[in-house]
């Protein structure tokens, strides 16, 4: 491992290829790591009251309540363009004009300011630290300095900052090669951690930032894609022990000591988990429309297998009960679930949901699981609950809090769409 200074050279990940990157990013001149706002981001900008009862033509409640009414979409994408903090009381997301033009939006309780743009990829635990890739790079905010420019290319996927938010995780282009770096915020050093050969395509990483597991692709003639982990004094390594040679092997995601993964294999197209203990285990044939989850303390892993005649269907599994379908009567995507793995999050869809076709709340269905009542309907719970929903369509879950206590999704408010926040246990 060594350490670079803030002046290496900058890439392009894949989250900028969404908006058009194709060259490397000269952004030096902009980067302050001093603790002040950046000069070429500008301030934090100006808050912006969060709609009043009312304002959208739907009923607001404490329970349930519209991020923004601005009839910006929040994009039909993977999962990070919503995220909330630990404990739900901090949200930051995406909406976006048509011609895919995204602003990141920050929400505490009382008010959603914009606070950068680009597309949202992790927050700290606390959502006071949130990081996106905006159009003069990657770009980091932090609630009490404002907006800066970090000096490396981004990594796909909702773990590259730590729960502190004083890591983050990218890639450098050094000597020809992708290299794997850390960035320590306060200071500005970056360490190499090691080079993979062609694009990072994505990496989660730990709360501590002592773990980092991930997928790349090479392209060669022949296209080659592969798994790789990184652990602190451990170094680099390509693929998992343990799994066949011909068998392609993708992590997405690990427990909080790094000791656990979760991920989906290709040849054949397989959820597995892998640990220090058990080696590599299959789980169940793979759906390709949704990735893997896994536990803070690895014990509980969700998925979207491939079902058969109803398409997908998202599972729980553990060790003690194998993989239980949580929606035996219809298809389903799994979309999120707690530190804990008591509660769950996942929906309906079709093909045309997926291809961006139709209207994005209809058809859906949403579905919430936990270990006290299993499956139940967002209707179902909004009705135990006792929340009136007068005026609401509900469209697809993003996010859950690490706690479990709050969703994410979704939805049209009295017609307009919007991000919903339902508090799902007092």
């Amino acid at each position: 491992m060594r350490t670079t200074d803030v002046t290496g050279a900058v890439g392009c990940g894949l989250a900028f290829w969404l908006s058009g990157c194709s060259q490397v990013l000269d952004v030096l001149d902009d980067i302050d790591m001093s603790g002040e706002a950046s000069s070429g981001t500008g301030a934090v900008s100006p808050p912006v009251a969060s709609p009043p009862e009312g304002a959208c033509g739907c009923t607001i409640s404490g329970a349930l309540r519209p991020l923004s009414c601005t009839g910006e979409e929040v994009p039909l994408l993977d999962n990070p363009v919503v995220q909330a903090s630990r404990d739900g009381s901090v949200v930051v997301f995406n909406v976006c004009e048509p011609e895919f033009d995204c602003r990141l939006m920050y929400w505490d309780g009382g008010e959603a300011r914009e606070i950068g743009t680009g597309l949202l990829i992790d927050i700290s635990d606390s959502g006071r630290h949130a990081l996106s890739s905006g159009g003069a790079g990657l770009e980091f905010f932090d609630v009490d300095v404002g907006v800066r420019v970090l000096p490396i290319a981004s990594l796909d996927g909702a773990d590259s900052v730590s729960a502190s938010g004083d890591a983050v995780f990218g890639a450098q282009y050094l000597e020809g090669r992708t290299q794997l770096v850390r960035l320590n915020v306060r200071s500005g050093a970056i360490e190499v951690l090691g080079a993979v050969e062609g694009q990072i395509v994505r990496a989660y990483a730990t709360p501590d930032a002592a773990n980092v597991v991930g997928s790349a692709f090479e392209f060669e003639g022949d296209y080659n894609d592969f798994g790789f982990r990184w652990r602190e004094g451990a170094g680099l390594t390509l693929g998992l022990p343990g799994v066949a040679d011909d068998v392609i092997a993708w992590p997405e995601s690990l427990s909080d000591d790094g000791r656990s993964i979760a991920g989906r294999a290709r040849q054949p197209a397989m959820h597995f988990y892998f640990s220090e203990e058990d080696g590599y285990v299959e789980l169940a044939p793979a759906s390709w429309r949704s990735e893997t989850f896994i536990s803070a303390d690895g014990a509980v892993v969700l998925g979207t297998l491939d079902a058969g005649a109803r398409d997908s269907s998202a599972f729980r599994w553990t060790r003690e009960t194998g993989v239980v379908d949580l929606t035996p009567d219809g298809s389903s995507l799994a979309v999120a679930m707690s530190d804990d793995g008591d509660v769950i999050a996942a929906h309906s869809w079709d093909d045309a949901m997926l291809e961006g076709a139709g209207d994005p709340v209809d058809p859906e269905e949403t579905y919430i699981w936990d270990s006290e009542h299993g499956t139940r309907t967002l209707s179902e719970l909004l009705e135990s609950r006792g929340v009136d929903a007068t005026g609401w369509e509900f469209g697809h879950p993003r996010a859950l809090s690490a706690d479990g206590h709050v969703l994410l999704g979704r939805a049209h408010c009295g017609g307009t769409p919007t991000l919903y926040r339902l508090v799902l246990t007092d």
